[in-house]
C-alpha cells in the first residue's frame, strides 16, 4: 500500500526572504542546546546572530542581526523556533492579553475531555480538546479545538487560528472523536516513518485510519461521533483510506496554560480528574 502522509516537513523560506543563517539551511525549529556545543556545525553562526528581544508571557523572543527574523526560546531553553512573519501580528497580540477560560466553559471542556500531545517541537506543554465555539458575535465556529498551552500561535501548518477571547458559550461538537479513539491515536505506535497508525470503524462499516493525535473527523458525510475503534489492526498491505488530518478543518483556539491544566488529560491512566478540577476550582473561586 502506498500511503502518503504528513509529518515532519522540510522548511522552505518564504519568497524574498533570503538569510545567509536563517535560511542557509531553512530552519523550521532547532535544539538550542545542541546549538550551544562547540561542534563546528552550521547552527553556530545562526546562534552567534540570534539575540534576545524580551521575555514573553511563556517563551523569550529573540531576531537575527542580520535579517530581523524573529525566533522563540521556550520556556525550558531547549528548542528554538522560527516564527513566520505573518504570525508576528498575533503573536504580540497573544503575549500582551491574558487568555484565560471562564469558569463554566472550563467545566464543559472538562466534560468533553481533553488530550495531551507531544507532537510540537520543544518542551511545550499542551492539552487538546475539540469542541463547538459561539462567539460574542453571534459567530459559530463547528468544528474548534481549544489548546490549553503555553506555546505561542506560530505553527504555519495551522491555517486558521484564533485568540481564546470573547467566547460566549463552548459546546460538544458532533464532529469530535470519542474519548477512547481519541486516546487510542496518541498512544498508537509508529509503524514507519512518521506514521502512527489507528484503524477506525463508522457505524456504517465503513473503515478509516487515523494518522497520530487526532480530535475530530469530517469525511464523505461522516462525522466524529459516528466513529468506533476497529476490532482490526491495521495492516500495510490493505485498501483503506487516511481521514483528513484536524488542521483542514478545525479551528484552532489557544489558551493560556494554568496550574491544573494538565489534570484535562484524561488520557492519563488513574486520572481522577473530578475531584481534581473540583478541588482546583475551589481553590480558584
Amino acid at each position: 500500500m502506498s500511503v502518503k502522509v504528513i509529518s515532519s516537513r522540510m522548511f522552505e523560506a518564504p519568497p524574498g526572504h533570503n538569510c545567509k543563517v536563517c535560511d542557509d539551511p531553512p530552519h523550521a525549529a532547532f535544539s538550542w542546546q545542541y546549538a550551544q556545543e562547540d561542534r563546528g556545525h552550521e547552527l553556530h553562526a545562526l546562534r552567534d546572530q540570534l539575540k534576545q528581544v524580551k521575555s514573553l508571557k511563556f517563551g523569550h523572543l529573540y531576531a537575527c542581526q542580520l535579517c530581523g527574523l524573529n525566533w522563540i526560546l521556550d520556556e525550558t531553553r531547549s528548542t528554538m523556533t522560527r516564527v513566520p512573519n505573518d504570525r508576528r501580528d498575533i503573536l504580540n497580540e497573544w503575549n500582551e492579553n491574558q487568555l484565560s477560560i471562564e469558569q463554566e466553559q472550563l467545566r464543559v471542556l472538562d466534560a468533553i475531555g481533553g488530550i495531551a500531545t507531544t507532537y510540537c517541537m520543544g518542551h511545550y506543554r499542551l492539552i487538546v480538546v475539540p469542541c463547538a465555539i459561539s462567539m460574542r458575535s453571534g459567530e459559530r465556529i463547528d468544528p474548534a479545538v481549544v489548546w490549553i498551552t503555553d506555546r505561542p500561535p506560530i505553527d504555519d501548518f495551522v491555517s486558521r487560528i484564533k485568540l481564546y477571547q470573547n467566547i460566549s458559550i463552548v459546546e460538544p461538537s458532533l464532529f469530535a472523536l470519542p474519548m477512547d479513539v481519541r486516546r487510542a491515536t496518541v498512544l498508537a505506535g509508529e509503524v514507519s516513518m512518521g506514521f502512527a497508525p489507528t484503524r477506525v470503524v463508522a457505524t456504517n462499516g465503513t473503515p478509516f485510519v487515523l494518522h497520530w493525535g487526532t480530535s475530530l473527523f469530517n469525511q464523505d458525510g461522516i462525522t466524529g461521533s459516528e466513529i468506533r475503534l476497529s476490532a482490526k489492526r491495521f495492516r500495510m498491505d490493505e485498501s483503506i483510506i487516511i481521514a483528513e488530518a484536524d488542521f483542514t478543518h478545525a479551528t484552532y483556539f489557544f489558551a493560556d496554560w494554568f496550574e491544573g491544566a494538565e489534570n484535562l488529560n484524561k488520557a492519563q491512566s488513574g486520572n481522577q480528574l473530578y475531584s481534581k478540577l473540583r478541588a482546583f476550582w475551589k481553590r480558584l473561586f
